[in-house]
């Protein structure tokens, strides 16, 4: 007998230099606080997948105290 393929899923679009996206919109305006709901907007973002990755890069960098919350 043989065996079955395994298939993987692809991820979607995976958004290139995010983080270097994300640091140069917070260095604009240091003052100000962004949501990522505003980033993706600056970043025209729209889809849904594009904003989780957002989300996802953002706890990242909290978790790793490059950004403050």
């Amino acid at each position: 007998m043989s065996r079955k393929k395994k298939i993987y899923k692809k991820k979607g679009n995976v958004i290139k230099d995010l983080t270097r996206n994300i640091f140069k919109i917070l260095n604009e305006d240091s003052d100000k606080h962004y949501n990522y709901k505003q980033i993706a907007g600056k970043l025209d973002i729209s889809d849904t997948d594009g904003k989780t990755q957002i989300l996802q890069k953002l706890a990242e960098l909290t978790g790793t105290k490059k950004i403050k919350e």
